[in-house]
Parts: structure tokens; C-alpha cells; sequence
């Protein structure tokens, strides 16, 4: 299969899985400094995998994971990380809004 079908399964498959699970391991890094978390950080490998395998790349060749992400345009684990708590946040504040208006 070429390699350009294999990046929608990413998202589809395999980083939907993630974004279930990540409530559970949230741990929301907002500078680089930050601690990762073990959970976040296997996480982020599996994601990693994927993309050097759809890019036809080892673990070998040493390629930054920035450039895996750019390519690819698949987002980091921090970056879901962050979406889903933003997201978990405003679907909480809209749903005081519709009840405190209903």
C-alpha cells in the first residue's frame, strides 16, 4: 500500500485511540522544560513508530520527530493532549451556559 494511504490510518486508527485514552494520562506540558509523564511519553513512541513507518524511515536513521510531524502532519501527543483538555473545557463551560439559560 502506498505510503500515502497509510497516514489517514494514523489518524484514524491509531491517534483516535489515543485521544480516548488521554483524559486518563493528561498531563499537559506548555513549555518545553516541562517533565514528560512515562504514560504520555510511550504514547508519543507508538505515534512515532507510525510516522517513521509510513515514511519508510528506521529508528536508525535518526531523524528528528519534529520533522516526522511537519511532514506528516500528524500532531504530538502534548499537542492532543492539549486539544482534548481545551476541548473537554469548552464543551463543560457551554454546557453550564445551556443550562443556566434553559
Amino acid at each position: 500500500m502506498p505510503n500515502k494511504f497509510l497516514t489517514p490510518l494514523i489518524h484514524g486508527l491509531q491517534l483516535s485511540k489515543v485521544r480516548y485514552a488521554l483524559p486518563l494520562y493528561c498531563n499537559v506540558r506548555t513549555v518545553e522544560t516541562d517533565p514528560t509523564s512515562h504514560h504520555m511519553k510511550r504514547l508519543q513512541v507508538e505515534v512515532n513508530k507510525a510516522m517513521r513507518m509510513v515514511l519508510g524511515i528506521t529508528l536508525a536513521e535518526r531523524r528528528p520527530i519534529s520533522e516526522l510531524v511537519e511532514k506528516l502532519g500528524v500532531p504530538t501527543v502534548n499537542q492532543l493532549a492539549a486539544e482534548t483538555t481545551l476541548m473537554a473545557t469548552w464543551r463543560q463551560l457551554r454546557s453550564e451556559e445551556l443550562h443556566l439559560v434553559g
